[in-house]
């Protein structure tokens, strides 16, 4: 059974539940079975992760030099978004759905995103998810996000993606029904050798499931997960850049 099923089947659902109720339900869920791992992280957990400016309504964002991993907790209060609707609303995640949406990624786009534990932040110490995931060597640590939308659509075809709702931010692949929301450029960083993906939200909307990563996406991400790593002061820089675009934004 996997992490985020042991936590649904916990909590459970009653018909008629509100989602702030739910959300509860669930987080109280996360902290018991984390509690059992043993994966509760101490406050001294961001002690040496070097906090960075990269902009994020949903993580505090940190670089981790040790396993050149960058760590995401969520904000005190919340677990990310998740979209409902025809029209795409965005709504904030509850616990489960935070973690439907780390797996469906990881299988979409062969990422290597890992839950770390829960700490305790905030004045009311709120039970927040620690995730890491594996830093993206950009070609230019200036310009580390793709100028040219081309490039992120190019890279979202051939996985056989369109365009849906809000043109420009959102794709659907029709094969299995996933759907990939706040595509802006400044959720990719851009390679030497293309695009790659680094926070989008895949809410749970396939009817079957989902199709892997195909062998081109994976070679590519196995590849960046292979280069060199910058000096510690370029691999903040490219978490600092900022790309001038008038149709990007930031999460």
């Amino acid at each position: 059974m996997k992490f985020w099923e042991v936590i649904e089947q916990r909590a459970g659902k009653t018909s008629g539940l509100s989602r702030p109720d739910q959300n509860e339900r669930e987080k109280q869920a996360l902290v018991q079975y984390t509690e059992e791992l043993g994966k509760i992280l101490p406050s001294s957990y961001l002690d040496g992760l070097f906090k960075t400016n990269e902009p994020s309504s949903e993580h505090d964002v940190f670089f981790r030099r040790s396993d050149n991993r960058v760590v995401k907790i969520t904000k005190p209060g919340f677990y990310g978004f998740t979209v409902i609707g025809q029209d795409g609303e965005r709504i904030r995640a509850t616990p489960v759905e935070y973690f439907q949406r780390t797996a469906l990624y990881n299988r979409v786009f062969d990422d290597d995103m890992k839950f770390e534990g829960v700490v305790f932040l905030g004045p009311q110490k709120f039970p927040c998810i620690a995730v890491s995931q594996p830093f993206v060597v950009a070609r230019s640590k200036t310009l580390p996000y793709p100028l040219l939308e081309e490039d992120i659509a190019e890279y979202m075809q051939r996985l056989g993606f369109t365009k849906i709702l809000r043109a420009d931010v959102a794709w659907k692949r029709e094969s299995d029904g996933v759907e990939c929301y706040d595509c802006h450029t400044k959720n990719f960083i851009m390679t030497q050798k293309g695009v790659v993906p680094i926070d989008l939200i895949l809410p749970n909307t396939s009817t079957g499931r989902s199709a892997p990563a195909p062998v081109w996406v994976r070679n590519l991400m196995e590849w960046s997960r292979a280069q060199p790593l910058p000096s510690l002061k370029d691999v903040l820089e490219q978490f600092r850049a900022d790309t001038v675009s008038p149709k990007t934004s930031g999460r």
